[in-house]
């Protein structure tokens, strides 16, 4: 269970970082599962994981840009 929660914490900060990485992690993390659960239940929890560490990125980024950088994307809006 910690591995699987670092994984999608990983996938989540590179999402949130804009590191091109997320389809290598994706690729590994069904690798590492289909060796330790079998192919279905294995590639089923590494999708599941590397799903819910894209969409975890995409709520971070959503709720910082909604909240933090409010202020910084009204004034580029205003110069343009």
């Amino acid at each position: 269970l910690q591995g699987l929660l670092a994984i999608v914490v990983v996938i989540a900060v590179a999402v949130v970082v804009l590191i091109p990485i997320g389809t290598p992690l994706t690729l590994g993390c069904g690798y590492i599962y289909k060796g330790a659960y079998g192919w279905k239940v294995g590639l089923t929890v590494a999708t599941l994981a590397s799903m819910g560490g894209s969409a975890l990125g995409a709520v971070i980024c959503f709720l910082l840009g909604r909240y933090f950088f409010r202020d910084q994307v009204r004034v580029w809006a205003r110069n343009k």
